[in-house]
């Protein structure tokens, strides 16, 4: 009797998903390649910036670090937007509409993988900006809260 426990609890592990897991499956993979894709073009908008900068003579300069600053609040606002875009082209392509379980569930992923990505974003390259520029963080304060609150 216990292998029979055994070989029902296997059978369930692969037993298809469900439409509504498979649907949050899929986005969560759209996500996770928004957010990366993302996380790469900050990291070469950056870089791109750095050389700039270092090419003028003005890494020490405000103007940098807000330049940068702005790189990545502009980078991860245009990348949300795309992907609720998406979402709302899914429901089209699909002909579905999303119960308030799927959307909220939606909504959920978005938040960490967001929450997730600006923090690693603030983590590794807010830091490099403000060591690059060597500049008072004092101002610098300021776009790290408006970052934060995206």
């Amino acid at each position: 009797m216990i292998w029979m426990t055994e070989l029902m609890k296997s059978a369930k592990n692969i037993m298809p998903k469900s439409k509504n897991e498979k649907t949050i499956s899929y986005i969560e993979t759209q996500l996770r390649e928004a957010c990366n894709k993302a996380s790469v073009d900050i990291s070469i908008g950056l870089r791109n910036k750095i050389a700039e900068f270092a090419s003028k003579g003005s890494l020490r300069s405000g103007a940098f670090v807000t330049v940068s600053i702005n790189l990545i609040d502009n980078t991860i606002t245009e990348s949300y937007k795309n992907f609720l875009n998406t979402t709302e082209a899914l429901q089209s392509n699909w002909n579905v509409t999303f119960s308030d379980k799927i959307l909220d569930s939606i909504s959920e992923l978005i938040t960490k993988r967001y929450q997730g990505l600006t923090d690693s974003v603030i983590h590794n390259n807010y830091q490099k900006i403000i060591s690059v520029s060597n500049h008072s963080s004092s101002s610098s304060d300021l776009h790290l809260n408006t970052v934060r609150q995206i």
